[in-house]
Order: C-alpha cells, then sequence, then structure tokens
C-alpha cells in the first residue's frame, strides 16, 4: 500500500478528515468541493486552532478523475485559501508539515481501512497515538459502523457542524450558527439522511461494505472512461 509519509515522534495526536466528494467532476471545468467537504476543511481549521491535534490527516482520493486534483489536495489548498479570515493577532499560519494527504481512498471504507494501516505503521502502540475523526453528522452513524468492522481505534468521532459553531473570523465575528441550524434543516440533508440509512442497512449484510467500494469504484471507472471519450 502507498502510504504517506509521517515523521515519528514521541506522541501524535491526529484529526482525520474524510473526503465529501466534489460537486464539480466535469473536465475543463474547475473543480468545487461539495459543501460538506468545504464545511469539513472549517471545521478542522477550528479544531487545530483550538489546540486539539498535532496532525491534520486529509483523506480522499481523485474521485474527479486520475489527471483531477485528490479530495484530500483540494480541502488541504482550501483550508490554506481559508484560513487567513480566521487567525486572530497573535496566531500562524498552519505549517505544512502539520498536513499528511492520503490521496488513495475513493469511498468511507477504503479511507477507514487505510487509516488504521498508516497509523498502525508509524505507531503500532496504540498509546503513543490518538485520533479523533472528524466528518458530516449525518455520515457519522455509518462510520463507527465501519470503525468497528476495520478495527480502527480512535478518540472519538466529530461532526463538523458542531466545530463550525465555534468559528470566528479575525474580527471575531461567527457566521456560522445560523447557517447551520438551515442547513440541518434543508432538503440536502434529508436526502443525506435517506442515503445513509440505506447504506446501514447494507452494512447488516456487508459489514465492511465492500459492495458498496466495488460499485462506487465501477461507477468512477465508467465516468473516467466517459471523460475520456468525450476529450478524443
Amino acid at each position: 500500500m502507498n502510504q504517506p509519509r509521517i515523521k515519528k515522534s514521541h506522541f501524535q495526536s491526529y484529526i482525520i478528515v474524510l473526503g465529501g466528494g466534489f460537486e464539480t467532476k466535469q473536465k475543463n471545468i474547475s473543480l468545487k468541493l461539495t459543501m460538506e467537504s468545504r464545511m469539513r476543511a472549517l471545521a478542522v481549521l477550528e479544531m487545530y486552532k483550538s489546540g486539539m491535534a498535532d496532525k491534520i490527516l486529509l483523506s480522499g482520493g481523485k474521485t474527479a478523475g486520475g489527471d483531477q486534483l485528490s479530495e484530500a489536495m483540494a480541502m488541504r489548498n482550501f483550508i490554506k485559501e481559508q484560513e487567513s479570515k480566521y487567525l486572530q493577532e497573535d496566531e500562524a499560519e498552519i505549517p505544512d508539515e502539520v498536513f499528511v494527504l492520503d490521496e488513495e481512498p475513493r469511498e468511507t471504507s477504503e479511507s477507514l481501512e487505510r487509516i488504521e494501516e498508516i497509523l498502525q505503521d508509524v505507531y503500532p502502540n496504540t498509546d503513543s497515538r490518538e485520533a479523533v475523526i472528524l466528518s458530516s453528522t449525518t455520515h457519522l452513524p455509518r462510520v463507527k459502523k465501519l470503525l468497528g468492522s476495520y478495527g480502527v481505534e480512535v478518540k472519538d468521532t466529530v461532526g463538523a457542524e458542531s466545530r463550525l459553531t465555534n468559528l470566528v473570523d479575525r474580527h471575531g465575528h461567527n457566521y456560522f450558527k445560523r447557517f447551520i441550524e438551515r442547513y440541518a434543516r434543508s432538503l440536502r440533508v434529508k436526502k443525506a439522511q435517506a442515503t445513509e440509512v440505506i447504506m446501514r442497512t447494507i452494512l447488516i449484510v456487508d459489514s465492511k461494505a465492500l459492495t458498496l467500494r466495488w460499485l462506487a469504484n465501477r461507477v468512477r471507472h465508467g465516468e473516467e472512461s466517459e471523460s475520456s471519450q468525450a476529450n478524443k
């Protein structure tokens, strides 16, 4: 397995951010992270600023096509673009070495499987590390089930929405509280909840979501093939 390089030290704490996909996947059109991906990226910025971790592990592959940015890199770029808006006078930018990118996984179960392998490779003794997984609130019930199936040990799972209510800009303003209230009642979230119910039901007979992973990869392979043919 191709693993990102992580510098060893006596103890490391991680915030692991699961990718939430792209809104736009068409070739020659600028990629845009989904609202959920952007919310997770801003939430991890708040968590890091609050001193909750030494490292930020961004997980997400090239789900928009092999010649496009990975979700992990796109989230990292978004964090770097946005962080100046939220830095207080006595705060420095997040150092580049804080970010660890896993650009291989293309689906949730694959992310979690690789996360445990990455951390085990660097810190086989779980006493020398702790990790928190960050995702959208609707996503977390499925994530928790998969954590058990893959034997991933984490300190906690955190919903991005709960952290965004704490994020203030350089002037001390928080613009997310009312947004999160509206977002939670939106049709977008209701659709996501319905989808998650179906996916969790599948886990009853396929606890590691290997069927979902196969389907996701087949769909994305088909999209890449169509894109390749269209640009010949």
